[in-house]
């Protein structure tokens, strides 16, 4: 009897012209000249996704563009008839979004050449990715949401527009009328918000879209100015880093990026022309404004303290110290920033580096005694009064300094954090505001590692004014959830809201991977990320004379890890609990090669390997 095995895929014929499937796959496209394919959609849908990609072997697809069109074929090229085209450069992947499906057939047209080959590519469709799919009323953007209630969606264009708002704000009110104008010849007249349900659905997604890595959120824009233009925002809901707490990572940052693109960048969002310090400085600035003061004292304290030529080079974080040096150019320089978005507006990029070396030198000295003096008294400013007895909600990133007002004959007073996502700290001081960057500042603190529950009760108080500072030292950390509340006496507390529901992810599946207790080609060892559900059910069965060893694969070398977990000998079954949704099992032979690799999932984990005949 032949040995057991799964075979990595031999290229076949690539699939004929005609009508594929809907919501499914065809694999191995390999041609060297158009070929039109459709698909039939029955029911209306908020989204037709339509992208190709790479498949299971992961090779360079080469460089084919993609086209879709509604009712009638679609033809290649600017002066084409088509819906949607995706053209980027060679090797990336092609997708194309129709929203607010209605039913009919969908003309695709894989636009393949000698010198633009496609290479065992995979053509996929799908209208079940997103559930909603809507124009907000107030900006430019189309959001899609794969996991969003109508409410929450509302929700996302309220917070785009406000975004918008500052924007305009902070440069065009502030600076010069001239930079609430469009970019000239720039075509975005929309940004797309593509939101997935989780970390894992927006890694695997994006990956699948565009072939990045990409795991925090991420705007991506082609050459506005070009016929080809596209702008989107590629985001998620950020389940696994909040303990299953509602929030969209960074939506408002990434939207401030294609606000960016459009009003102050001439040509394509690019940042290797070498001013991310602005693009993320600005980004932060106006994404997560609330935290400005906290987080520029933070990154002013630091020990390496880098000059403006540092920050514009590059040698900086183009985050933190982005976003002070931004701050202190549009709040302390705005002649400058003038400057600076006139020349970035006419893409005279050499000459704004030009113009930044001379920055760096002319206002060095002005950027260190800002940072040193003004920047404490507006951090003092931004000071939140709590009243004895109440709580405030702890939300954003980053921290906020709170006062609260002691009254005479009090015993004891307690200030307190608990609940919510993050790491928060809790610093007190008695008089006198203060950052938790301050040497010896405050006057007690509770610093717990990974907990928000903190507590501080300081026996009998002085009359007046106590400071308190609270938040999570890495600025990355979104605080949802958590609250300060202070209190009389040193066992006392204030009746807080209820806590948020806690959501799970939807378990993502790429449309490539074998169906769903099937097991697939060794091509699928490789990493990945699992969820934090259990996979239920788990079965493999040996059905073959051979003896098969279990191994797990490793999420970040793509290898089988360790010691195998079981010696399956004929007939045998491996049943255990405590695999995760999304882990990959490889099936060996005794000398360890590969049989094949098993995906975990929601729906069916009953394997069996059988003979190859």
């Amino acid at each position: 009897m032949p040995d057991p095995v799964v075979p990595d895929p031999v290229i076949p014929e690539t699939p004929a012209a005609g009508l594929i499937s809907l919501n499914s796959a065809i694999k191995h496209i390999t041609l060297t000249e158009p070929r039109a394919y459709f698909v039939d959609v029955t029911e209306a849908a908020p989204t037709l996704i339509v992208g190709l990609m790479a498949g299971e072997a992961g090779k360079n697809i080469g460089n084919p563009a993609l086209y879709v069109r509604a009712t009638n074929e679609a033809s290649s090229g600017e002066s084409g008839e088509f819906d949607c085209v995706s053209n980027y450069t060679s090797g990336e992947y092609e997708y194309c979004v129709i929203d607010n499906v209605e039913p009919g057939r969908y003309h695709i047209l894989v636009d393949a050449s000698a010198s633009d080959a496609a290479v065992d590519a995979t053509l996929y469709t799908s209208t079940t990715l997103f559930n909603s799919s809507k124009r907000c009323d107030e900006v430019d953007v189309q959001v899609r949401a794969q996991d969003l209630t109508a409410a929450q969606t509302d929700e996302v264009c309220r917070s785009l527009r406000d975004t918008k708002a500052r924007f305009d704000t902070t440069l065009s009110a502030a600076i010069s009328p001239a930079f609430g104008d469009i970019v000239e010849g720039d075509k975005n007249d929309i940004t797309n918000v593509n939101i997935f349900s989780s970390r894992r659905n927006h890694k695997l997604w994006v990956e699948h879209l565009f072939n990045n890595d990409n795991g925090s959120g991420i705007y991506f824009e082609s050459e506005a100015t070009d016929w080809l233009h596209r702008s989107d925002v590629f985001t998620f809901n950020a389940l696994e880093w909040n303990g299953g707490r509602y929030k969209i990572r960074s939506l408002d940052h990434e939207y401030t990026h294609a606000l960016d693109a459009r009003y102050n960048k001439e040509g394509e969002y690019d940042e290797s022309k070498g001013f991310s310090w602005w693009s993320e400085g600005l980004a932060e600035y106006i994404g997560i404004h609330y935290n400005n003061p906290y987080q520029n004292m933070t990154t002013a304290s630091e020990t390496t303290k880098y000059s403006l030529q540092q920050v514009f080079n590059g040698a900086a974080n183009a985050y933190s110290w982005g976003q002070l040096v931004v701050t202190f150019l549009l709040e302390q320089k705005p002649a400058i920033v003038t400057q600076i978005l006139t020349q970035m507006r006419a893409g005279e990029w050499n000459e704004l580096k030009s113009l930044l070396a001379q920055v760096a030198t002319d206002s060095q000295a002005d950027f260190e005694a800002w940072y040193q003096g003004q920047l404490r008294s507006d951090y003092v400013a931004s000071v939140t009064s709590i009243t004895v007895g109440e709580f405030t909600e702890l939300t954003g990133r980053s921290g906020r300094l709170y006062v609260v007002d002691v009254a005479a004959g009090t015993d004891s007073i307690t200030f307190s954090t608990s609940s919510g996502s993050a790491d928060i700290d809790l610093y007190v001081n008695q008089g006198a505001a203060f950052h938790p960057s301050d040497a010896n500042a405050a006057t007690a603190q509770s610093v717990t590692k990974d907990s928000n529950e903190e507590s501080v009760t300081i026996t009998n108080p002085v009359v007046g004014k106590y400071y308190i500072a609270a938040g999570d030292s890495f600025a990355g950390s979104d605080i949802i959830d958590a609250y300060l509340s202070v209190c009389v006496g040193s066992n006392c507390s204030v009746a807080l809201p209820d806590p948020m529901a806690v959501t799970y992810e939807i378990e993502p599946y790429m449309p490539y991977w074998p169906a769903k207790g099937t097991i697939g080609s060794c091509n699928l060892a490789q990493s990945y990320s699992s969820g934090a559900g259990n996979a239920t059910g788990l079965t493999i069965t040996n059905t073959t004379d051979n003896n098969v060893d279990v191994y797990w694969v490793s999420r970040d070398s793509g290898k089988k890890s360790g010691s195998a977990y079981a010696s399956l000998a004929k007939d045998a079954v491996y049943t255990e609990t405590f695999w995760k949704l999304g882990d990959r099992i490889m099936l060996t032979d005794p000398a360890g090669e590969c049989l094949g690799v098993a995906i975990l999932n929601d729906t069916n984990n009953e394997f069996s390997l059988v003979v190859e005949n």
